[in-house]
């Protein structure tokens, strides 16, 4: 019996729906055998339906006005819901994949679900992810008052005097539904969904970030979370053949985000290793040859195009878009 898979996430904001048709194309022509289903905390933008309707995805299933309850919503309360998101349709699922926004997917020679399905052999977890350590500087003026609020006192004088390290899992959860959610219930959702609305999750980590609160939300939930992994170099987790390795955790396709920021350093190191090497051959030789695909490129904003230029550009590809046309 062939395994049920869905690829799912939370989309708050309409700037970011703009890339919901990037993610829709990508995954289905990566994998078209799996169900997408996504979250939105707004009504879903009329350009970007009209671009869904012309992709004609039938295992498309889009949610709007989730979590439109919440209280002063903020990119960090955004973030941090997308791990006590649920549906009942959850449950018609063997694993759940929680997808990057601003990934374009890539089919790789094993399957996605396969490769997590094999690491997590070697965990014996119920979900795969990866943690990283960062040696934080207590320190920060902007998040003090926020955390005083939220948190209280006890809460604030742990974060500057405590320990250092904080860890976090990474913003690409694999989940086995039934063993997960048996573990991370109803009961537990609600719990830290209530605590996201009036703010106080913050009071679970040692800095204001949604990847923090999902290491702890674990930690408490589900025994077992020093099987994780904890990432050393970059590149190395990104190689989608080395699934037994225990620092594992390929993006699965090319981090358009990526080319919107600052390319030296780690993330130069990132675009430049093999595994990206593969996914810009298939981005070349199928995306980019593609009539749908350009469609949508061009219909873009602009903020996007310039993020393909971008991408363009780094790999020296003899391409561009521009507000009339793909050159």
């Amino acid at each position: 019996m062939n395994d049920k898979i869905c690829l799912t996430t939370y989309i708050y904001g309409i700037r970011y729906q703009a890339y919901i048709p990037f993610l829709v194309y990508t995954c289905h022509s990566a994998y078209p055998e799996y169900d997408i289903r996504l979250f939105l905390y707004d009504s879903l933008d009329k350009n970007v339906k009209d671009l869904l309707d012309s992709l004609n995805v039938s295992n498309l299933y889009i949610t709007e006005r989730c979590f439109s309850d919440c209280p002063q919503m903020t990119p960090l309360k955004s973030k941090s819901l997308r791990w006590v998101l649920w549906d009942d349709a959850f449950l018609d699922y063997d694993y759940l994949y929680v997808v990057d926004i601003d990934m374009l997917y890539i089919r790789e020679p094993l399957a996605l679900h396969l490769q997590h399905i094999e690491h997590m052999k070697t965990t014996g977890l119920p979900y795969d992810n990866l943690a990283r350590c960062f040696h934080r500087k207590p320190f920060q003026l902007h998040s003090i008052g926020y955390r005083i609020k939220h948190a209280g006192f006890r809460s604030f004088f742990r974060y500057l005097f405590g320990t250092r390290d904080d860890y976090r899992l990474s913003g690409l959860h694999f989940i086995q539904v039934q063993p997960y959610y048996k573990l991370f219930n109803a009961d537990v959702r609600t719990k830290y969904k209530k605590m996201i609305y009036d703010g106080s999750f913050v009071s679970l980590t040692l800095s204001s970030n949604n990847e923090a609160f999902l290491y702890q939300i674990i930690k408490q939930t589900i025994p077992g979370i020093e099987r994780v992994a904890i990432q050393t170099e970059s590149y190395k987790m990104l190689d989608f053949n080395n699934y037994i390795r225990p620092e594992f955790r390929p993006h699965h396709g090319i981090h358009l985000g990526i080319f919107r920021q600052d390319l030296r350093g780690r993330r130069k190191t990132i675009l430049d290793c093999e595994t990206y090497k593969y996914y810009l051959q298939h981005f070349q030789e199928s995306y980019l040859t593609d009539t749908a695909f350009l469609q949508l490129c061009q219909q873009s904003p602009s903020f996007i195009k310039e993020q393909f230029n971008n991408l363009f550009n780094y790999y020296n590809i003899n391409a561009s878009f521009n507000d009339d046309e793909f050159k």
